[in-house]
């Protein structure tokens, strides 16, 4: 519905990419620093461990510039990621969108009430056959 609304009130193709590419790098930098956070806080715990077993102090560290290259790597990928659903959502008809509650498809029915009627059919058609003939008795000329 977000995407209907926006496209209500004028909002471009362009607007909605735009949308969708800052909320996947709100999420990618969020997800880059609390990855970075339990980096640092497994590493005191590491070396807390390390100091007791070896006596050497300082053995696992984590360096800010790889701290700061591990968030980078984070917002790149979440941002190639939300690429193609920003795209889709970009050409997703406004009315469409507003009316099914953001779902553009139609409803499918459920697997199982699909195969049924076919499965029926299938054993009503082997219940009419018999179960030997003249030929099933027959293997490459010879009799079974």
């Amino acid at each position: 519905k977000e995407i209907g609304i926006l496209r209500a009130i004028g909002a471009r193709k362009k607007d909605i990419k735009r949308v969708f590419n800052a909320e996947t790098f709100i999420i990618g930098l969020c997800a880059g620093l609390i990855g970075v956070l339990v980096a640092y806080l497994l590493q005191i715990i590491i070396n807390v461990i390390l100091l007791a077993l070896t006596g050497i102090a300082g053995l696992a560290s984590l360096q800010w510039y790889s701290a700061l290259v591990m968030v980078v790597i984070s917002v790149a990928l979440t941002l190639i990621s939300g690429l193609v659903p920003a795209s889709a959502a970009a050409k997703r008809d406004p009315v469409v969108a507003l009316r099914s509650g953001g779902k553009a498809r139609p409803r499918r029915r459920a697997p199982h009430r699909m195969i049924f009627p076919y499965a029926a059919a299938r054993a009503a058609q082997d219940l009419r056959r018999p179960v030997f003939s003249a030929r099933s008795c027959f293997f490459r000329g010879k009799i079974l």
